[in-house]
């Protein structure tokens, strides 16, 4: 099933929007300054995925154990 956008905008995305369109499309020199600063923290956090990264989801039954290992960056599956 597809996300579908909120009915009501986030203050967040209120202000993208209006950094795309008065920065990237207009004129704006600090509407522009604005989203290339969104633009490059999104790939900032992206880069450094500083976001947490879930492997496996599993239930444990009875008598089961949970064994936990440190994966490194380099290592873990690209998205």
């Amino acid at each position: 099933m597809a996300n579908r956008l909120p009915l009501f905008p986030s203050p967040t995305m209120l202000f993208v929007r209006r950094a795309m369109v008065q920065g990237v499309r207009g004129n704006n020199r600090v509407w522009r300054l604005v989203m290339y600063a969104i633009v490059l923290r999104r790939v900032w956090r992206r880069v450094m995925a500083s976001d947490p990264t879930t492997l496996a989801v599993e239930r444990l039954g009875p008598g089961d154990t949970v064994l936990l290992r440190a994966v490194t960056s380099r290592t873990m599956p690209k998205r």
